[in-house]
């Protein structure tokens, strides 16, 4: 769990390294152009904004990314082409909630490719970053599933 704050973390460092303000109500800074990440095959390009609802209240904000997955296999075990949007919900210096939209995004698994488009996808976190309370739909080769709690490591693995 640890790994998953040190990967926000940097993704908000990243943030604020190459962020530029935008003057609008909330206030967001945002990227000019997309942050790529390399794995050992493939990549990921995040253009993303990170908004308060004022510069005097920035006890909640969220971080609005979409990613775009170019071949992308962490471990050789399968690989992820597509784009989609990820919503990080923020409260108090945590993570409350991930929101998942879009795509679709084309996972190939032992040769068998599967087409996934998100619905509003959304889970709650707690503090442990453990998963409560997940809404949305999940569609899978035309087939559409109700959020499911199982469904999140999946997402994050």
């Amino acid at each position: 769990m640890d790994q998953k704050r040190f990967l926000v973390a940097v993704l908000l460092f990243i943030a604020g390294a190459f962020g530029s303000a935008n003057a609008q109500t909330p206030y967001c800074i945002g990227s000019q152009t997309p942050v790529t990440v390399g794995y050992a095959t493939g990549s990921i390009a995040i253009n993303y904004q990170l908004c308060f609802p004022s510069l005097g209240n920035t006890s909640s904000f969220y971080w609005n990314s979409t990613m775009t997955y170019t071949n992308v296999s962490f471990d050789g075990s399968f690989s992820i082409n597509g784009s989609m949007n990820m919503q990080l919900n923020f409260s108090n210096s945590a993570i409350n909630s991930v929101v998942f939209n879009g795509g679709p995004l084309t996972y190939t698994i032992g040769g068998q490719t599967y087409t996934v488009s998100f619905n509003n996808l959304s889970y709650t976190l707690n503090s442990s970053f453990q998963v409560g309370s997940p809404t949305g739909l999940l569609t899978i080769n035309g087939v559409t599933y109700a959020a499911d709690t199982a469904y999140f490591a999946y997402l994050f693995r």
